[in-house]
């Protein structure tokens, strides 16, 4: 985490940030057809996507902290 923590702001906020919000093609599909959106998404998420892995990332990181805390 010491060689990590310099590049911490520019990994959430450069990287993290960007894959996880939902784009305006996102909002489009999901408007059109909600049902078959949501159906794209769970079975999008069932392979290794891109998005969760960011979850995971930012997720640990707060782990991470919080554990250094207690």
């Amino acid at each position: 985490m010491n060689i990590m923590e310099p590049y911490i702001d520019n990994l959430l906020f450069e990287t993290a940030v960007p894959i996880i919000l939902v784009t305006s093609h996102d909002l489009h599909d999901f408007k059109e057809e909600p049902i078959e959106f949501l159906r794209r998404q769970q079975d999008y998420e069932m392979k290794l996507s891109s998005s969760k892995a960011m979850i995971d990332l930012v997720d640990g990181l707060c782990g991470y902290k919080r554990t250094k805390k207690d």
